[in-house]
């Protein structure tokens, strides 16, 4: 851990990461670099050589290797305490002893006792075993090394705690299928699939996939709603005591204790549990709190949107980042050490943690973050209403936007006779004048929203659609609605109906300026905005640019291009089948989890361009000329 330096003293507030706060300290790495996106991809190889989880000379062994004998990267696990030593190349000879494994086998890593190594370490790879064919063997390598008992015809020997079994029963994965590699083997067919966590290295953006899948699982029809929603997990109650463990208990933690239980947090001792109950709590909770631990990777089991994590931090765990910033939760942690006992148990410095949780939900006399609804009260203005939310300044202010001029320059082009326009607050319907001109200049239809409607749970966009439906043709379609990307990929899909083989699409706030423009939520980016001390003047763009993926990844039939420039970034679509067609996520789920930070990695599918060339290459489709013109042509083949 950094410790604050005397000029930092006036701001003990650090944010390291989008939704990663510090109290106090900053960690010692940077939390930015440790988020990847790994794509869910499996390897399969014919005769691999699986070589013996072993310590060798104080080092850990234990990888996979093709069957020539040369090792597979990313096979061995890194360890950051011991190291490994192992083997580039295995002799034949070692091969050709191995016990051989007839069949199709799947590779799921290193299987861990420990709770905290297995539950991110062990399901790392564990997305492919869902739903896998159970005629499949499941392989692991078996930590727990000890030439006296042998485990690989008998996992039972294993004794593996309940937390292993239940998740192992989630996955479908019966003890009769489990080989634990304590022994060398080589398996005729071997399947290895993508990583999605590494100590210390990374963790991917898809880890969640399988957490998700053994909470449906393990909680079927079972009622979470009535659990309490704030909670700390207490260490004070574990009966482990080693003195390898002994600098992981606080002297103190009971004053740590009442603090969190003045702001209605209910204690909970999570090994006095079974694991079902302990998911169960932390899935419907809001705020989980704990020192730093084992016990906080339980967030993993957490999918809700506004769910939060406190760590109290004595010591450093580059995981509990890596987690937070896979599963995107709010997280403060609170760098609290105060000193070390003769017998290394940490004392803690009660005083620090209060002022955090001060700042972090009270929010009462200081200037720290308020994580309470005040901030959208009178202590904090908005740059913005909620409708107008969506627009940027420049879309604001007196006289012809951006926006206005690429649609008059789009229907001159196209000869439109109609426009469709949703903005955040209404629908408006445009039509050709008298001299068969689109007219901007006032709607022939304006639908808005009422007293019903803004009591539902749908929006102004949704309503229009489920009331108009597919009724109307139109030549043109601007999308301006709530910048979310659920919101916006739902505007685009509605429109589809309305829409005829020449339509063309506008959609708005595409290319986020920053990180905070790109939050889901304009009340975060504003929160986090002035937090960080940014300026405030720049726009709340949302989540939007998710579309371009989806169009990308889904809709091989249209094609699209972005208007990148500083004034307004927009995409413009149309229907033209693209060349060389190639998803790059070919997963929704995989592009609602993109964030700003993930975009420098695909810049081919955000397809910028100025708005010259991006007409350019509009105009020079066929599939766009003038609407009046392919009429008349269609007359003169009817007619013919």
């Amino acid at each position: 851990m950094t410790p604050i330096s005397q000029a930092e003293t006036s701001s003990k507030w650090h944010q390291v990461a989008e939704r990663i706060w510090t109290y106090n300290g900053r960690p010692s790495f940077d939390p930015t670099r440790l988020l990847a996106d790994v794509q869910e991809t499996t390897l399969t190889y014919r005769n691999a050589f699986i070589a013996r989880w072993e310590v060798k000379n104080s080092n850990l062994r234990g990888a996979i290797y093709n069957s020539k004998g040369q090792i597979l990267p990313g096979s061995a696990r890194p360890d950051v305490f011991r190291g490994y030593s192992n083997l580039e190349t295995v002799p034949a000879s070692r091969m050709k002893s191995a016990i051989q494994i007839k069949g199709r086998c799947i590779y799921l890593g290193v299987m861990f006792n420990h709770f905290g190594h297995f539950l991110v370490e062990s399901l790392a790879r564990a997305w492919a075993a869902i739903n896998v064919d159970p005629s499949v063997r499941v392989i692991f390598h078996w930590s727990h090394w000890n030439p006296a008992i042998n485990v690989f015809s008998d996992p039972t020997k294993a004794r593996l705690p309940p937390h292993v079994t239940t998740v192992l029963d989630a996955l479908g994965i019966d003890l009769d299928r489990l080989i634990l590699a304590d022994t060398d083997l080589v398996v005729e067919e071997l399947v290895i699939p993508s990583s999605q966590f590494r100590l210390s290295e990374m963790a991917s953006t898809n880890m969640c996939t399988v957490y998700d899948h053994l909470r449906g699982q393990i909680l079927k029809k079972k009622d979470v709603s009535k659990l309490p929603k704030k909670i700390y997990f207490t260490r004070r109650k574990l009966k482990v005591w080693t003195s390898n463990l002994r600098s992981k208990w606080a002297v103190n933690e009971e004053a740590v204790e009442e603090l969190f239980v003045r702001r209605g947090f209910e204690i909970i001792a999570p090994e006095q549990l079974p694991f079902e109950e302990q998911i169960a709590l932390t899935s419907n909770a809001t705020k989980l709190a704990a020192m730093t631990g084992s016990s906080l990777h339980m967030i993993l089991f957490n999918s809700r949107p506004d769910a939060e994590v406190i760590s109290v931090d004595f010591r450093e765990i580059e995981a509990q980042y890596m987690l937070e910033a896979a599963r995107r939760v709010r997280a403060l942690h609170i760098y609290c050490l105060k000193e070390r006992h003769q017998d290394a148990r940490p004392e803690l410095d009660v005083a620090i943690i209060d002022q955090a949780l001060t700042g972090w939900l009270d929010g009462a006399g200081t200037s720290t973050p308020n994580r309470g609804n005040s901030i959208v009260g009178a202590t904090t203005r908005l740059p913005f209403s909620r409708e107008t939310a969506s627009l940027s300044p420049t879309e604001r202010r007196d006289g012809e936007s951006s926006s206005r001029r690429r649609i008059k320059r789009l229907a001159e082009h196209l000869n439109a006779q109609s426009c469709l326009a949703i903005g955040p607050s209404g629908v408006q319907i445009f039509t050709a004048d008298a001299s068969s001109q689109l007219n901007l200049s006032k709607p022939d239809v304006e639908f808005e929203a009422d007293k019903k409607r803004s009591a539902s749970d749908t929006t102004v966009s949704d309503q229009f659609f489920l009331e108009q439906g597919d009724s109307r043709k139109f030549d043109i379609v601007y999308l301006d609605g709530l910048h979310t990307f659920q919101q916006t990929f739902r505007d685009f899909c509605n429109s589809m109906l309305t829409s005829h083989e020449r339509t063309v699409w506008i959609v708005n706030g595409v290319l986020p300026a920053d990180p905070y423009g790109a939050l889901p939520s304009p009340i975060d980016a504003v929160e986090l905005r002035e937090r960080a001390g940014k300026a405030a003047s720049k726009p709340w763009q949302g989540d939007a640019f998710k579309l371009l993926f989806v169009i990308h990844d889904f809709f091989p039939t249209l094609t699209y291009a972005t208007i990148a420039t500083p004034e307004n970034a927009q995409a413009i679509i149309w229907r033209r089948p693209r060349v060389g067609y190639r998803p790059v996520l070919a997963s929704l789920e995989r592009i609602e989890r993109l964030e700003f930070f993930n975009l420098p990695k695909y810049e081919a599918v955000l397809a910028r361009k100025s708005e010259d060339d991006a007409f350019k290459h509009l105009l020079e489709s066929p599939s766009t000329k003038s609407i009046e013109q392919r009429s008349k042509v269609s007359s003169l083949r009817a007619s013919g």
